[in-house]
């Protein structure tokens, strides 16, 4: 995990994986992480375009009002049965900043520490990839402030500086 995320915090077990999705070889990397319980959810990029689908459909059902827009990026948290239980959207704004566009988690599954997981594992992700500003919206405020997101005046958000 430090060869492919090095900027980690902890020793996190991932897998690298070959899939092939309409004739094409796409390789993904799976992190897991463990809810408050101990139980394994694998998070990772959408394989199929109807993970993103779900996705969308859990920013619905929890109320979270987001749009669509094609420079959205995904990430899903899918439990050990291939269902997406969480997930988050973001956009890459520019070189260094990424704006998390939206977070969910199944309402069955809340309070058990998954967002928190997903969103320090993304945040990890983001690091390693030279990324070093995460702005957050202040929808989930009190959330994001728990995570390290601090509001920030000049940008006009939460901002989580990695």
């Amino acid at each position: 995990s430090r060869m492919v995320f090095s900027r980690m915090r902890r020793q996190q077990k991932l897998d690298i994986v070959k899939y092939n999705v309409v004739d094409k070889e796409q390789i993904l990397v799976k992190s897991y992480i463990k809810d408050k319980q101990g139980k394994e959810y694998t998070f990772r990029e959408p394989i199929e375009p109807s993970e993103i689908g779900k996705l969308y459909r859990l920013f619905f059902e929890e109320n979270y009002p987001k749009s669509i827009s094609e420079m959205d990026k995904h990430m899903v948290v899918v439990d050990d049965q291939g269902r997406v239980i969480g997930g988050l959207c973001y956009i890459i704004l520019e070189n260094h900043v990424v704006l998390l566009d939206g977070s969910a988690v199944t309402s069955p599954l809340k309070g058990r520490g998954i967002g928190t997981a997903m969103i320090d594992t993304f945040s990890s992700i983001m690091a390693s990839e030279g990324i070093k500003y995460i702005k957050a919206h202040f929808l989930l405020g009190n959330f994001y402030l728990k995570l390290d997101f601090k509001v920030d005046k000049k940008w006009g958000a939460l901002v989580k500086f990695l």
